[in-house]
């Protein structure tokens, strides 16, 4: 009786000792697994963070240049934009905004031919055509109304990534802020897809474009402040957030 009670312990001992020792195991082999997915998930961050960087070469012209756009964007277009943002109502700034953007209709119907997709090119004709005819020639935008019919913004240089041109080195241009060399390219063929471009009269063309410049103001300065306060140092976060953004534009 005796005997049969102490291997019966035994037994009960060696499998204790035996799921001890698995679920060790087991434990080790998930920590393990654990370890395994948090270095792929780092090494992956590094790697995408590698591909989003842009060479920058210029970087002693360009901070330069930041100091200069920087001193003009505190001093002069921040405190003009303010200002403007007072005495216009959001709905009229709102409005001019929207009739620009839908006069602009042919650059992005082209780049979206241009990137093979002729889906969201015909949306940008039936988008200008609702907009012109329900929307006070382009002052409210119904199109966005009905699913589908809004598709991403496209200009030459988002096509020129599609088709796999690369960034390019990173450029802050005087006035005009960060940029990149694809980016820089782009604005050239934006500038002959603008109809606005074509118009007869260098006195209506020069006053629309600067009605458009002050109205886009608030926008353009908040943006480039919410890069500038992105990181500790406002070089570096202006120049990363601006080529994510140009990423982004690309991707979708």
């Amino acid at each position: 009786m005796r005997l049969r009670l102490w291997l019966a312990l035994a037994v009960c001992l060696a499998l204790a000792l035996a799921g001890s020792a698995w679920a060790g195991d087991q434990s080790q082999k998930k920590e393990s697994s654990q370890e395994t997915d948090l270095i792929r998930e780092l090494e992956e961050d590094f790697s995408s963070r590698d591909r989003s960087a842009v060479a920058d070469p210029l970087e002693p012209y360009n901070r330069v240049v930041f100091r200069f756009n920087d001193g003009l964007y505190s001093y002069v277009l921040i405190p003009v934009s303010n200002g403007y943002k007072a005495v216009m109502p959001s709905p009229f700034r709102q409005g001019m905004e929207n009739a620009f953007h839908n006069v602009r209709f042919p650059g992005r119907m082209v780049n979206h031919l241009l990137q093979g997709r002729p889906l969201r090119s015909a949306k940008e004709v039936a988008g200008f055509v609702i907009n012109t005819l329900f929307g006070f020639g382009g002052l409210l935008k119904p199109a966005d109304s009905i699913p589908g019919l809004s598709p991403p913004e496209k200009d030459t240089g988002t096509t020129l990534g599609t088709w796999g041109v690369g960034q390019g080195v990173y450029i802050v241009w005087p006035v005009l802020g960060p940029s990149t060399l694809r980016s820089s390219t782009g604005m050239v063929g934006d500038y002959f897809l603008d109809p606005l471009f074509y118009l007869e009269g260098d006195e209506l063309g020069w006053w629309l474009t600067g009605t458009e410049n002050i109205n886009k103001l608030p926008s353009l300065m908040g943006r480039y402040e919410d890069m500038k306060d992105f990181g500790i140092e406002p070089y570096s976060s202006v120049k990363d957030g601006y080529v994510q953004y140009r990423r982004e534009k690309v991707r979708k």
